[in-house]
């Protein structure tokens, strides 16, 4: 129990507000908690290597980060909502702890993440793109 205990402390710190509350999280089992974090240190890298690389988050690369970001999530939601991985998304960028983390190796990991999820969402998903530039 202590797996659990502790994995949904971190999300739950790291992610704390409506989006996950309403997200109806699930606990893991140690197989799946490490499945997930494989997908979040995959996830990591790759950002990395794109925003060094000056990739454009509307490229295949691009939409690939951001479909592992939706894989990493439906670990923890019962069900996968498009309005909370947008709000969560924006909170890559918002938060100062979540930025940090991203940031952490390599600056603009951050914004490239939401903004992949952002163009992915409204490509991929089909929903209605705002009126802002997120191709960055």
């Amino acid at each position: 129990m202590k797996l659990r205990e502790n994995q949904n402390q971190q999300i739950e710190y790291i992610y704390s507000d409506d989006a996950i509350k309403e997200g109806s999280m699930v606990n893991l089992g140690q197989e799946d908690y490490e499945a997930m974090k494989e997908i979040e240190g995959d996830i990591l890298k790759r950002l990395q290597i794109a925003v060094r690389e000056g990739v454009r988050t509307n490229c295949k690369e691009g939409v690939e980060i951001a479909r592992l970001h939706k894989k990493w999530l439906t670990y923890i939601w019962e069900k996968y909502e498009i309005k909370y991985h947008l709000q969560i998304a924006d909170k890559i960028v918002d938060d100062e702890k979540l930025r940090k983390y991203y940031d952490k190796e390599c600056i603009g990991c951050a914004d490239f993440l939401r903004n992949a999820i952002r163009n992915y969402i409204y490509k991929e998903e089909k929903e209605e793109m705002p009126k802002t530039d997120l191709n960055k």
